[in-house]
């Protein structure tokens, strides 16, 4: 029976969700309020010489997105890391294998990205120009949870990993 293959070091997985993580705490301050991107929107705008009616309406559009992009990419990444931390090896007939997919990163995976996101809203309120609301927490699950469902619907039914076959 073969051994499990050596993993990756616990910093080498968290590193790339910590690193994002610090990137929406920035996101989260007055360098991002509403006024401050929508100044930077006009500008794009203008520059760009694009025919925006209503460029209230596409600033939040966009404000949205972000966070539901940036969470999605957050989970993405949160479930690569607890898939790395949490392996669940079984043996079968061709010897030990690991799944690509397990329920269990999926639901670490969505369970820190809701964490992190009410601690964002919670950093918000703290932030003069910024206004923290329990539907961005939701948004931002739902940005978590579709970048899980693409990982399911990709991952599922694809081959397990082997390890003989990493290490040769």
């Amino acid at each position: 029976m073969s051994a499990a293959p050596a993993r990756a070091p616990l910093w080498w997985l968290w590193a790339p969700p910590v690193f994002w993580l610090c990137l929406i705490a920035i996101a989260g301050t007055d360098l991002f309020s509403g006024n401050r991107t929508l100044v930077w929107l006009a500008r794009a705008v203008h520059y760009f010489h694009l025919p925006v009616r209503n460029i209230w309406l596409l600033h939040v559009a966009l404000r949205k997105l972000g966070h539901f992009a940036g969470y999605a990419i957050l989970g993405a990444l949160l479930f690569r890391s607890w898939r790395g931390t949490l392996p669940e090896w079984r043996r079968t007939v061709r010897g030990l294998v690991e799944p690509l997919w397990h329920w269990r990163w999926m639901v670490l995976a969505i369970a820190s990205a809701v964490v992190s996101a009410g601690l964002d809203e919670f950093h918000q309120s703290f932030a003069g120009h910024r206004t923290a609301t329990w539907r961005d927490v939701v948004l931002d699950t739902m940005g978590a949870t579709s970048a899980n469902l693409v990982l399911l619907v990709i991952l599922v039914g694809r081959s397990y990993r082997s390890p003989s076959a990493s290490q040769k």
